[in-house]
């Protein structure tokens, strides 16, 4: 669990090992860490709340374009702080390679029918083609940074294929 780890044992862990994290940024440390440290590769970021967090939440579920400000998907309706009370979900995919040669991939959500989501996008051959299609990629290359963005309608607290969006889809900013 992210919380046990100091902020000195997350930055060591993120630097000297490849990782895939799962969550957000607001209940996993490393997912946090991860956004700071590579804000400036990144394209797509779940915005920080201008105004008082709700139930200890920093980060919204709004979903901007961070050199633009651009919203690219805004699903989870204000004041949202239950799962059971989402409609709609939206998440992120990011995968960096580091300075130090290491893979890091975040797979977040706004709740977490949207980590499932960015689980089954990572995991499901059919939704890797089609989100490596839109990358301009004919297949999975391991050293290719890119960043997802994608929206799913939640029913009964399920997501079923034909809710699930891919918003956006690029590569990594070289820096």
């Amino acid at each position: 669990h992210a919380s046990t780890y100091t902020e000195q044992e997350v930055e060591k862990i993120l630097e000297t090992r490849n990782v895939i994290i799962l969550g957000g940024p607001n209940y996993n440390r490393f997912a946090q860490r991860f956004v700071e440290k590579h804000l400036e590769k990144l394209e797509f970021l779940f915005c920080k709340e201008t105004a008082a967090p709700s139930a200890g939440r920093p980060y919204s579920g709004v979903i901007v374009k961070t050199r633009t400000q651009e919203v690219i998907a805004e699903p989870l309706p204000h004041g949202v702080a239950k799962d059971i009370d989402v409609q709609a979900d939206c998440g992120i995919i990011a995968r960096i390679i580091n300075q130090h040669g290491r893979t890091v991939t975040l797979m977040a959500g706004g709740m977490t029918s949207g980590v499932w989501v960015a689980a089954r996008l990572m995991t499901t051959a059919k939704s890797i083609d089609e989100w490596m299609n839109k990358l301009g990629s004919p297949k999975f290359e391991a050293d290719v940074e890119f960043e997802l963005v994608f929206t799913c309608g939640v029913r009964n607290r399920s997501v079923s294929p034909e809710d699930i969006a891919i918003r956006k889809a690029c590569r990594c900013r070289i820096v």
